[in-house]
C-alpha cells in the first residue's frame, strides 16, 4: 500500500526506502495485516491500494502529467529552494524499476487478490496483469484489478466524483 506521496506500508526492498520497513515505525505493515486476515478471516478478501504516481518523485517526473508532473517539491516558504526525496534510491526508470516492481511484490509477495490503483496514467499493466492473472490462475485463486491501470485488463470501474455528478463526502 502506497500513497502519492510514495511511502508504502510494506517492504520495497532495493527499489526504494520510502516505506515503513526502512523509516519509522520499521514494520512491515502490510505483511502483519495480510497474514493477520489470512489466519483469523480466510474468506476475507485481501486487497491493496497502490497509487501509480508519486507527487514529488524526480523519477517519475519524465512521465508526469496535469496535476501529476513529479519532480521535487519546491520548499514551502521558498519556492526556488528544492526539497529532497528522502530515501530515495538511485533507479534508472520509475515505471520498470519501482512501480511495476512495486506492484509484482504487493501481488505475488503478499498475496493481493484486489489491486486498486488510483490516478493512473504510464504503467507497464501488460506485462504485470500477465503475471498477476497467469499467477493467480496457476494457485487456483481469483484476482481482480481495477480500471486505473487499464481499462482493457481490469474486471471492475471506480468512479469518479466529478464525472459522475455524485454527492462526495468532504
Amino acid at each position: 500500500m502506497k500513497h502519492h506521496d510514495g511511502y508504502a506500508l510494506f517492504d520495497t526492498k532495493n527499489m526504494t526506502h520510502r516505506s515503513s520497513v526502512y523509516l519509522n515505525p520499521y514494520r512491515d505493515f502490510l505483511e502483519e495485516l495480510m497474514e493477520t486476515a489470512k489466519a483469523e478471516k480466510p474468506n476475507l478478501h485481501r486487497w491493496t491500494y497502490y497509487s501509480l504516481p508519486e507527487w514529488y518523485n524526480p523519477h517519475f517526473a519524465p512521465y508526469g502529467f496535469e496535476q501529476w508532473p513529479g519532480g521535487l517539491p519546491h520548499n514551502a516558504f521558498n519556492y526556488s529552494e528544492l526539497e529532497p526525496y528522502t530515501d530515495m534510491l538511485n533507479i534508472s526508470d520509475y515505471i520498470q524499476d519501482l512501480q511495476y516492481l512495486h506492484m509484482l511484490s504487493l501481488a505475488l509477495d503478499y498475496g493481493t487478490e484486489i489491486m486498486w490503483c488510483d490516478i493512473g496514467g504510464p504503467n507497464n499493466t501488460l506485462e504485470f496483469a500477465s503475471q498477476y492473472y497467469n499467477n493467480a490462475m496457476e494457485n487456483g485463486y481469483h484476482v481482480t484489478m481495477s480500471d486505473r491501470l487499464s481499462p482493457s485488463y481490469s474486471s471492475f470501474q471506480l468512479l469518479d466524483c466529478q464525472v459522475h455528478r455524485l454527492q462526495c463526502g468532504p
